[in-house]
């Protein structure tokens, strides 16, 4: 049984460890300063784990290229946080070196660069992801790589990944665009607002409220909407994009015959009401509809 992440946190090296201040050893020496660096840093281990991490950025590259040459392919979970912390230390030699591998045919060092260049944050791995993407082992694992790093090379391949029949997948990747936010995956965020797979649903509109201008003209059409549902996401971007003009937009559908969207209005405006549409907001404290005016009750209308 693994020990708990809490008894691992402390595997850092000291802060005052300088990548290639040291020459490379032998392989046999390399080899044992990694079977410590990749043990469990608990108890009286946690020192000497420290100490070969250290060791091991002291050499830098040598150490790193070692490493992926001969450990990559077959790094456990426990391994991998080696390779990540020397990628960070070290810094972008290790980190394009380690995304390069992305590209390998062998799945299992293609799948295990990924979760180096995710936990390590490694912007370098952009360039690589469009192609794994591609690759059905490594698809769901990139595009968590994608959103990560916020690879704008990737959106072309994440967009119809959204419509895929696997709801994981098209939840991840609209998660992964949202992470992005590219200006050229707003349409697809529109299109998913009515998504009934709630992750979906919320990753669009989200994505969509980072362009308030862009999705401004869409978000009050649909809330103009016979369809109470389709009426009511588009007050809650409205709500999202949070602009005085959105949200005089909600405040005009305040009396909105339908409860619900006088409810959504009500939460949209929490807080912030434009002061033209505050007695609309203070009258729904006497609604004739028990929940609107129970949630109007609980909402500030803002100074």
């Amino acid at each position: 049984e693994s020990p708990p992440e809490s008894q691992t946190a402390n595997h850092q090296p000291t802060p005052d460890v300088k990548p290639g201040t040291k020459p490379k050893p032998a392989d046999s020496q390399l080899e044992h300063l990694y079977r410590i660096a990749t043990q469990w840093a608990v108890g009286t281990a946690q020192a000497d784990v420290n100490r070969a991490i250290s060791d091991l950025i002291e050499i830098g590259m040598p150490a790193f290229e070692w490493m992926i040459q001969r450990k990559l392919a077959a790094a456990s979970h426990l391994e991998l946080r080696a390779f990540v912390r020397l990628a960070q230390v070290i810094g972008a030699p290790a980190k394009s070196l380690a995304a390069r591998q992305i590209d390998s045919e062998d799945t299992s060092r293609a799948r295990n660069a990924l979760s180096v260049a995710i936990d390590a944050q490694s912007t370098e791995a952009g360039p690589f992801l469009s192609h794994a993407l591609q690759r059905e082992p490594l698809r769901r694992l990139a595009v968590r790589a994608a959103g990560s790093v916020k690879a704008r090379e990737a959106v072309p391949e994440l967009l119809p990944l959204c419509l895929s029949s696997d709801r994981m997948l098209a939840t991840e990747a609209i998660v992964a665009l949202e992470q992005i936010a590219d200006e050229s995956s707003l349409g697809t965020a529109q299109a998913l607002l009515l998504s009934p797979i709630l992750p979906v649903r919320k990753a669009a509109l989200s994505l969509a409220a980072k362009f308030p201008a862009q999705a401004f003209p869409g978000a009050k059409i649909m809330a103009l909407d016979d369809d109470e549902r389709k009426a009511r996401v588009g007050i809650e971007l409205l709500s999202a994009l949070g602009t005085p003009e959105a949200l005089s937009e909600v405040g005009q559908k305040l009396l909105d015959p339908r409860a619900g969207v006088r409810i959504q209005c009500l939460l949209g405006l929490n807080g912030r009401c434009p002061q033209e549409f505050r007695s609309h907001l203070l009258a729904l404290r006497t609604d004739p509809i028990p929940t609107v005016k129970a949630i109007a009750v609980t909402i500030d209308p803002g100074r």
